[in-house]
């Protein structure tokens, strides 16, 4: 239970930590922010104050001895995406460890496998979209 509650206190730090990354734009690639004259890359802890909130939030609610039900599953995979999107603005290796991540918690949480597979399809067009549009972007440089 005491985790539950700081779930939440994590949320709010990777969300934070996120958009002061997204705004500062420091170091290699703008994946850093400067506290005290030091760059700091902040998207590992990020990552992980969201995996700590992904887990608690579904550990939660299976400890209760209910399935997984269509607005926790949305709940659940729109912070993901959320956070996957933006963090690969950045560090795409870095999101799609986080999206493998995310995805096989919920897989373990017990969301429906056709939430996850409708997930993997459309990050799939779209990742298809990013890189067409990309590949052309910078066939015309």
């Amino acid at each position: 239970k005491k985790y539950n509650r700081s779930s939440y206190l994590f949320l709010v730090i990777a969300l934070v930590l996120l958009v002061l990354t997204l705004v500062m734009r420091r170091g290699a690639g703008g994946r850093s922010i400067s506290i005290g004259g030091h760059l700091i890359q902040t998207f590992y802890i990020i990552s992980l104050c969201f995996i700590f909130y992904l887990c608690a939030f579904y550990a939660k609610h299976t400890n209760k001895g209910k399935e997984i039900d269509k607005v926790q599953t949305l709940w659940g995979l729109g912070w993901l995406m959320l956070f996957v999107g933006l963090i690969a603005l950045r560090n795409i290796s870095t999101a799609i460890i986080l999206f493998i991540t995310g995805m096989t918690i919920m897989f373990v949480a017990g969301v429906k496998v056709k939430y996850l597979f409708c997930t993997l399809l459309l990050c799939g067009a779209l990742g298809g979209v990013y890189l067409a549009i990309g590949h052309a972007h910078n066939k015309s440089d």
